[in-house]
């Protein structure tokens, strides 16, 4: 369920919108569209809401995501516990893609059941209507792999859609710095592959819903 946003701005209603706001998410949009190779902030968690979600909605094949905890809520402003978000992910897996993700620390559930998390829970559904044709694979970031990313100062959050666009985090603290692109698929590319080899494919899987599993 959608929680209140605290900061009174909620990226997926334009009345709560200034002027400001109207043009970062018309440019998003923009740059989307045209896949522009051009360095965006994304810093709010409003901003990485919105953008979460555009990335579900736009993912042809494979979103990645590495995180620390698939948030259900930051600072007050939903994300995981976000309508808009979910229903985004789930029509990515209706149209038969794939969510991976890999997670540096533990999933957010408020009683622990991994389960009760609202994207898992969701999937879940999906599934069990026979609606689901895509998977979602959320496994523990390999020990190596953070290894290998804190040796080359290099241990921060990112997505990837489809190898084409993605959002990289700067800063692993509460005051989160991020850029996004949509036109750099060489580093899209990159992000993928030390995402596939390091952090995903080495480790187990924690969650696995996908047809007829």
């Amino acid at each position: 369920m959608t929680e209140t946003m605290l900061s009174g701005l909620d990226p997926f209603d334009k009345s709560t919108w200034n002027e400001e706001e109207r043009r970062y998410f018309s440019g998003i949009d923009q740059a989307m569209r045209d896949g522009t190779n051009v360095i965006i902030s994304n810093g709010k968690v409003e901003h990485a809401a919105y953008l979460l979600e555009k990335f579900f909605r736009g993912t042809k094949e494979t979103i990645r995501l590495f995180s620390g905890s698939l948030r259900r809520n930051m600072g007050g402003v939903a994300v995981f516990d976000h309508d808009r978000i979910l229903e985004a992910a789930k029509g990515l897996l209706q149209r038969g893609c794939e969510i991976r993700v890999a997670l540096k620390d533990e999933l957010d559930t408020s009683d622990g059941v991994t389960d009760s998390h609202p994207l898992v829970k969701m999937s879940n559904e999906l599934a069990n209507s026979g609606q689901m044709k895509g998977r979602l694979t959320i496994r523990p970031a390999n020990e190596k792999g953070i290894a290998f990313l804190k040796e080359r100062d290099f241990l921060c959050h990112w997505q990837v859609m489809d190898k084409l666009a993605y959002r990289l985090e700067t800063e692993d603290d509460e005051v989160i710095k991020a850029h996004v692109n949509f036109g750099d698929a060489d580093t899209a590319d990159a992000l993928a592959d030390v995402f596939d080899e390091w952090l995903f494919e080495p480790s187990q899987n924690l969650v696995c819903v996908e047809p007829n599993c």
